[in-house]
């Protein structure tokens, strides 16, 4: 269900017309339905297709018995889609196997281990895992935290473990697993047969990820050269960081911080903050960002560090200076530069012409990205602030309703639209609500 309450509805919403849910928030559904249509999803999940499709043929025979075609055809289609599915799903061999297959790629710095899940027979799921690798660390030490990490909380533990490289002893890792589980568990490293060839599909699989990740790096390295030279940087920048301001017409004013490392998205280290000082004012607001990023830096806070190689401000010359003037007050020496959208010009601090360079020149592209991903953010955070501030104004009028019983209504509800929509009885059932206040809210909804 995708509903965010778990009462009873009224009406079920568009995804029952939609054939999307059978709507159990409405009682539309049996019990006995709705668990007859979840085992058929877990039945699905777990590779047993056939257990699925039977039943749905009898209902479509039924269906068509009945000249309810339009029903029958919906079945129809649905047997199509999961006979097609369960085409890709399955492997060729003469035994249904229920194994997990991991195989795992070594790299100085990092280590590519992907995991397939065979159920029945059939691939039923794939996970991919990057593994920061520490110096001094073998692949057998290696495979062995992982198979601790990846079964800590994984209850789908089967039988059967294949591994590219055994860790230094597979008999304690049994053990532990057998502990978890209940039931046995080997993990092997097949030699030759069918095993052997299920294996070496998982480390092909993993060798192709491998090179598309080597070949994503090269291509960010260069564009990060370009880029260097372009703007004659000293260093090449490992760290880019780029601001952005976003408000509408001076309310709820705030302004995105993101960062790209080594020329990809560093999505743990965006920040996002809520403008203190001038709303309208898009230099200060800027200015004010900015320094308060950098004074968290300047006092050791961890979330903040390390300083940027290279400042990226969403803007032109006078926002470039707006920031030059807080690096030099503080005695930083980070370069920044403003890209504007209209031409898409480089300005740097004191220089009143732009650089323009080359529109598939990499560097410029790298920069690009890392702009439009700051607006992105800042316009996400922007819309988020100014619907909390809607709500709440929504629903600030109502005597005898403050903070406490605003938030109850909305955690109940979802929604204002909702609580128009609810009966008085339903607003006095929410916790914290009286019968005085919820005759207040239904009044306010219903009278104005």
């Amino acid at each position: 269900r995708t509903c965010k309450t778990l009462q009873l509805n009224r009406r079920p919403c568009l995804n029952r017309d939609m054939g999307k849910c059978p709507a159990p928030c409405t009682g539309q559904v049996s019990q006995e339905d709705y668990g007859q249509a979840v085992t058929g999803i877990l039945d699905f999940l777990d590779g047993k297709s056939h257990d699925i499709i039977n039943p749905l043929a009898e209902e479509m025979k039924k269906a068509a018995a009945e000249l309810d075609f339009e029903k029958a055809a919906r079945l129809r289609d649905q047997i199509q889609a999961i006979k097609r599915i369960s085409e890709k799903q399955k492997i060729d061999y003469e035994t249904e196997y229920s194994m997990d297959v991991i195989g795992m790629i070594a790299g100085d710095k990092e280590n590519l281990v992907q995991v397939f899940r065979i159920r029945a027979g059939k691939i039923i799921g794939k996970d991919t895992f990057w593994l920061k690798r520490a110096i001094g660390e073998d692949e057998p030490e290696v495979i062995e935290f992982f198979l601790k990490q990846y079964y800590a909380d994984n209850n789908d533990v089967p039988g059967d473990i294949l591994v590219s490289t055994l860790p230094p002893d597979e008999q304690l890792v049994e053990a532990w697993l057998r502990q978890r589980t209940g039931h046995k568990v080997e993990v092997r490293f097949p030699r030759r047969g069918e095993k052997r060839s299920l294996l070496d599909m998982v480390i092909n699989n993993a060798a192709i990820l491998w090179e598309e990740k080597q070949h994503q790096d090269f291509r960010s390295h260069e564009a990060q050269m370009q880029l260097s030279q372009a703007l004659d940087l000293e260093v090449i920048p490992e760290r880019i960081e780029c601001f952005d301001i976003s408000h509408l017409s001076g309310q709820e004013t705030v302004a995105s911080m993101v960062v790209f490392t080594g020329g990809v998205p560093d999505r743990k280290c965006y920040r996002r903050f809520k403008i203190k000082t001038n709303q309208n004012d898009d230099f200060a607001s800027m200015a004010e960002a900015v320094k308060r990023r950098l004074i968290q830096a300047q006092q050791g806070n961890e979330s903040f560090l390390p300083e940027p190689d290279l400042l990226l401000i969403d803007g032109g010359l006078g926002q470039v200076n707006t920031v030059k003037l807080i690096l030099d007050e503080m005695h930083l020496d980070i370069p920044v530069f403003g890209l504007a959208k209209k031409n898409e010009e480089i300005f740097q601090p004191g220089r009143s012409l732009p650089l323009t360079l080359p529109r598939r020149n990499e560097g410029l592209m790298l920069l690009q990205r890392v702009r439009d991903e700051a607006h992105r953010f800042a316009i996400t955070y922007n819309r988020q602030r100014r619907a909390k501030k809607t709500i709440a104004s929504a629903l600030d009028d109502i005597k005898g309703v403050g903070t406490a019983r605003k938030k109850a209504l909305l955690a109940h509800f979802g929604s204002v639209t909702k609580i128009k929509q609810a009966s008085q009885d339903e607003l006095a059932a929410v916790h914290g609500m009286s019968t005085t206040a919820a005759s207040a809210v239904y009044k306010f909804f219903h009278e104005s």
